[in-house]
C-alpha cells in the first residue's frame, strides 16, 4: 500500500495563515507555528505530496498509472480517497464537471446534468474518469462497472431507482453473502457495460440522484457514505480483475460540527493505493 497526500488550495473564507502554516517537500509535509495558530513544528512523511497547484491529470498520471497497468494484467486494485469534509475529495475521485453534476443532482436540479453532459473541461476531469478512460483506451476484453453506497452499515446499489421522497428508509439495502468460491458478495448488485465515459458519466449522475448527503457546518452538501465505483476489466483469457474507486465519507467526528469557526488546519485528501 502506498499513501499519498493531496493539499487543496486556502478557500476565499480562510485565513492566509492557513498557506503560511503549511511548508510542503515532495515526500513531507510539515506544519508550522504562526501568530494564530501556535502549535509545535511536526512533520509527517508520505510516499508522495502533491501541492495545490497540482491537477487531478498530475495525480493519475504520477500515481495511477501503474494501476491502470496492474489491472490490465489482471491484479485487483483499491484508490481510496479519506479526509475531513471540504478537503478535495470527491472532487479528487469526480474532477469539477461531474462534481457539478452531481451536487446538482442532490439538489434536484436536472438541467445542470444536461449541460455536464453537454459540455466537459479536459483539465478538470476527475480520477474516476481518467482511470475508466485509460482502462478503456488499452483494454483486451469488455468492461463493466457497479456503482454503489454503504451507509448506516448497509449496502445500496446506487443505480436502481432513486430514493423516494419519505426518505432513505424506503430504499432496499443489497443482501451481503459469503461463501468459499466468491468470498463476500452481493448477488444483486446490478454490472453495467461501459462503451464508453459517456456511459460511465450518465452511470454516476444516476448515482448522485440516491446518494444521501445533508448539510453541516463543515460542508453545505456533506457526504454523509462511502461509494465505490467498481470498474471491472474481462481480459482475453476469459479472467476479471477490478478497479475499487471509493470515496469515503468526511472523517470528522461530530464535536466538531457544532458552530462554524475558521479552522487553522490545511485541508488535505490522503490517497491511498494499493494492489491486491
Amino acid at each position: 500500500m502506498q499513501v499519498a497526500v493531496r493539499l487543496r488550495p486556502r478557500l476565499t473564507t480562510e485565513s492566509h495563515e492557513i498557506e503560511a502554516a503549511v511548508a510542503m517537500s515532495n515526500q513531507r509535509v510539515q506544519l508550522v507555528s504562526t501568530p494564530r495558530a501556535a502549535r509545535r513544528p511536526a512533520s509527517y512523511k508520505f510516499d508522495h505530496v502533491f501541492t495545490p497547484r497540482d491537477s487531478n491529470q498530475v495525480v493519475f498520471d504520477t500515481y495511477l498509472k501503474p494501476l491502470v497497468r496492474a489491472v490490465l494484467n489482471g491484479t485487483h486494485a483499491t484508490v481510496l480517497a479519506y479526509g475531513q469534509t471540504g478537503t478535495g475529495k470527491t472532487f479528487t475521485m469526480l474532477g469539477r464537471d461531474l462534481w457539478g453534476l452531481c451536487a446538482g443532482a442532490a439538489t434536484g436540479d436536472p438541467d445542470d446534468g444536461a449541460a455536464m453532459r453537454g459540455g466537459d473541461d479536459p483539465t478538470q476531469r476527475g480520477i474516476m474518469y481518467l482511470v475508466a478512460e485509460a482502462l478503456l483506451a488499452s483494454r483486451r476484453g469488455p468492461v463493466t462497472c457497479s456503482y454503489l453506497e454503504l451507509y448506516n452499515e448497509k449496502v445500496y446499489d446506487l443505480t436502481k431507482a432513486t430514493a423516494t421522497e419519505a426518505g432513505d428508509d424506503d430504499r432496499v439495502p443489497l443482501d451481503l453473502r459469503e461463501d468459499a468460491v466468491h468470498g463476500v458478495f452481493l448477488p444483486d448488485l446490478r454490472v453495467h457495460p461501459v462503451h464508453s465515459v459517456h456511459t460511465l458519466t450518465d452511470i454516476l449522475w444516476r448515482g448522485a440522484h440516491t446518494r444521501t448527503s445533508r448539510a453541516t457546518t463543515m460542508n453545505e452538501r456533506s457526504s454523509r457514505s462511502h461509494t465505490i465505483l467498481q470498474l471491472h476489466v474481462e481480459s482475453a483469457d476469459g479472467t476479471t480483475a477490478t478497479m475499487n474507486l471509493v470515496d469515503l465519507a468526511g472523517s470528522e467526528k461530530s464535536k466538531k460540527h457544532a458552530p462554524r469557526h475558521h479552522s487553522q488546519d490545511m485541508k488535505v485528501t490522503p490517497i491511498a493505493v494499493e494492489q491486491h
